[in-house]
């Protein structure tokens, strides 16, 4: 993961707020399949899943990097607090207690 933050940030400018598994890996500068056993291994940014796609937040892809590719647990402890598109009925990105 060698890219120099000129090259991201050219490349990062024209794509779209979400990103496929390929982009993401095309961007970071790896194969698809590593990018894959990254993520399996929590090492990346969280993923969505919108009609069964796992995509990126671009935002989160760029702040990971330039983080320098911390594994998840230390990525969501460094940005919680930012703006990430916080849920209020989901604090910390997880459900909320069930009552009862």
């Amino acid at each position: 993961m060698t890219t120099t933050a000129t090259e991201h940030s050219t490349r990062s400018a024209d794509l779209p707020a979400l990103l496929s598994r390929d982009e993401t890996a095309a961007l970071v500068g790896i194969s698809t399949p590593t990018l894959d056993r990254l993520n399996r291994r929590g090492k990346t940014p969280r993923t969505l899943t919108l009609g069964g796609r796992r995509l990126y937040r671009r935002a989160d892809v760029d702040r990971w990097i330039e983080l320098g590719c911390p594994d998840r647990r230390e990525f969501d402890a460094r940005t919680s607090g930012t703006d990430r598109a916080a849920d209020p009925k989901r604090p910390n990105g997880r459900r909320p207690a069930r009552e009862g």
